[in-house]
């Protein structure tokens, strides 16, 4: 059975986003989009960076499961703060870095 849509793309694509997640928020405090690009992630609720593994794994996870859906690319459209829902589940920004760090 050939389908567009298969159980095991999910579960492919959630494991990398899990090992992204965990590898390169503790390196970045974000993934190697925002390295390139002088951004980070942080906590919407106090501003603190967001680099340990685990949470950076569930946001990495959640942003390749939801891809797959192509909710998260037409949320933003409409968000005030430029959020997407992955974004709003995990109280997240991505925010320019301090070019003083």
């Amino acid at each position: 059975m050939n389908s567009d849509f298969k159980f095991l793309d999910i579960v492919y694509s959630l494991a990398a986003g899990l090992v992204i997640g965990a590898i390169f928020y503790p390196i970045f405090i974000g993934n190697l989009g925002h390295r390139i690009f002088n951004l980070k992630v942080i906590s919407s609720e106090n501003g603190e960076d967001y680099k340990k593994p685990e949470k950076g794994a569930i946001r990495e996870g959640l942003k390749h499961v939801l891809g797959i859906l192509i909710i998260p690319s037409i949320w933003i459209l409409w968000d005030k703060k430029n959020q997407n829902l992955y974004d709003k589940i995990t109280k997240t920004l991505v925010v320019e870095k301090n070019t003083a760090e």
